[in-house]
């Protein structure tokens, strides 16, 4: 069975809400999920939770920190200390392709 694509871009864009904007770019299967959305913690987690349980891929080897920032070691009080330089890894591009892609054969095929 072929996976549909635009089940995947309608996931992502019933994750992504809707924009009081009429400009909001349309989804395509190069749209960068992790720098054209303002997704939190939360929010790409439940994303891609929903997309390995519906269209039935192995999670195994996606790592988030390798499209999002990892803030949870950052405490309050060294976010008061203007002196204090956090080092922040390059971060790889998160596309609807990458999905359809690993949709297709069922597991995860970036790292």
């Amino acid at each position: 069975m072929g996976i549909n694509k635009n089940k995947i871009i309608k996931l992502v864009e019933k994750h992504a809400g809707f924009s009081i904007t009429p400009y909001q770019n349309k989804i395509t299967e190069e749209t960068l999920i992790n720098s054209e959305f303002d997704f939190d913690d939360d929010e790409i987690q439940a994303l891609m939770s929903e997309f390995f349980e519906e269209f039935n891929v192995n999670p195994d080897g996606f790592n988030i920190n390798n499209y999002y920032y990892d803030y949870s070691d950052h405490s309050f009080l060294s976010l008061l200390n203007p002196f204090k330089k956090v080092e922040k890894p390059a971060l790889k591009a998160l596309s609807i392709a990458m999905l359809i892609e690993s949709a297709k054969l069922g597991h995860w095929l970036y790292d």
